[in-house]
C-alpha cells in the first residue's frame, strides 16, 4: 500500500511540474529585399592633407535585383563637415558612382574616396553613406534590412557609418557614467545598465566584461561587452555580446537564488586605463517557491486522507 501511495505522489508531482512548464517556439522569416554592408562601420584616421581610399563591400542577399541611389548624410551640420562631404565619393574601380545596381545574390567591392584639404582643423567628422532602393523595388517586395540599415519615406536603405578623425589624435577621455541593475529580482535574465560618457574630442571604442559572483564568492556568470563606438561629447549604453539588440547588457541566467555581486571591468581603449565598479542584487524566486509549497501542501493533504481511509 505504501508503494501505491508513493507512486501516486510521484505521478501527481510530475503532472504539476508539466502543468507549470511552457515551451515557446520562435520562427524567423526571410523577406525578398535584403542588403548587407561589410564592414558595418568605417573608422578612418588621417593627417591633412590626405587622399583617403577606404574599401568596403555591399551585397544583395535577396532574390530580386535592386537599384540603389547613393547619398551622404552628416550626423551634425557644421562648416568642417560640409567641406569634407564635398570631396566624398563612392568609387567603383576608380570611377565615381551616384547610383548602383545589384543582381540577386550579387556582391560588389567599392571604395570610399575622401580628400582632406590642408586647412582642415583637427577634429572628428561623422557621416553616413546611404544606399536607397528605388520606389519600384520597394513596392515589389517586402523588405528586410541588416544591422545598420535605415528607411527613409517609403524607400528601403542601408547605411554605412563613417567615423573620420583628422589631425593628431588627442588622449582619449571617457568614464563609466552608469553601472546598475535591479536590486531585487524573482528570476533572470538580469539586465545591467552600462553607460559610457565620452568627454574627449575624438570617438572612443570601449570594451569590457562583467563577472557575477554568488553569496559564496564563486564566479557563476560572465557578460562580455563588445567594442562599441562612443562619439565625442556623447553618452552611450553598452550591450552584451549575446544580446546586441537589447538596450542593456544581459546576463541570461534564469534561475537565481540569494545574494549576488556583479563587477564590471572596462577600458576606454586598447591602451587606456581599466575602470572597475561593483554592485549587488538579491534574487528570490517567490513564484516558483509558492507553486512548490502549494504542491507540497496538496500532497500532504492527500497523504493524510489516504492514511485516514486506511486506518478506518
Amino acid at each position: 500500500m505504501k508503494n501505491q501511495i508513493f507512486s501516486f505522489l510521484f505521478i501527481f508531482l510530475t503532472v504539476s511540474v508539466c502543468f507549470f512548464t511552457s515551451v515557446r517556439i520562435n520562427q524567423a522569416y526571410a523577406d525578398s529585399i535584403s542588403l548587407k554592408i561589410s564592414p558595418s562601420v568605417l573608422q578612418i584616421h588621417a593627417t591633412p592633407p590626405a587622399a583617403i581610399k577606404a574599401p568596403f563591400t555591399i551585397e544583395n542577399l535577396g532574390s530580386s535585383p535592386v537599384h540603389l541611389t547613393i547619398i551622404f548624410k552628416p550626423f551634425k551640420q557644421n562648416s568642417t563637415t560640409n567641406t569634407i562631404l564635398q570631396t566624398v565619393q563612392v568609387a567603383d574601380n576608380g570611377i565615381a558612382q551616384s547610383s548602383l545596381s545589384l543582381g540577386p545574390q550579387q556582391q560588389k567591392k567599392l571604395d570610399l574616396s575622401i580628400i582632406l584639404p590642408k586647412n582642415i582643423p583637427p577634429t572628428d567628422t561623422y557621416f553616413s553613406v546611404i544606399f536607397l532602393t528605388s520606389q519600384q523595388d520597394t513596392n515589389n517586395a517586402s523588405s528586410s534590412l541588416d544591422e545598420g540599415s535605415s528607411s527613409i519615406a517609403e524607400r528601403i536603405g542601408i547605411a554605412l557609418p563613417v567615423l573620420l578623425t583628422s589631425g593628431e589624435s588627442d588622449p582619449q577621455s571617457g568614464f563609466l557614467d552608469t553601472f546598475s541593475s535591479p536590486i531585487f529580482l524573482q528570476a533572470g535574465p538580469v539586465p545591467f545598465t552600462v553607460r559610457i560618457s565620452n568627454t574627449g574630442t575624438h570617438f572612443i571604442s570601449p570594451r569590457g566584461v562583467i563577472f557575477i559572483k554568488n553569496m559564496f564568492g564563486q564566479t557563476v556568470g560572465r557578460v562580455d561587452l563588445p567594442e562599441t563606438n562612443v562619439l565625442a561629447g556623447t553618452t552611450r549604453s553598452l550591450t552584451s555580446l549575446e544580446q546586441p539588440l537589447s538596450d542593456h547588457a544581459v546576463w541570461s541566467e534564469k534561475f537565481l537564488l540569494g545574494f549576488y555581486t556583479a563587477t564590471i571591468s572596462i577600458a576606454m581603449s586598447s591602451s587606456g586605463s581599466l575602470y572597475t565598479r561593483s554592485i549587488h542584487f538579491i534574487a528570490f524566486p517567490t513564484t516558483f517557491l509558492l507553486i512548490f509549497f502549494v504542491v507540497i501542501i496538496i500532497a500532504l493533504s492527500l497523504i493524510l486522507r489516504i492514511k485516514k481511509k486506511l486506518s478506518d
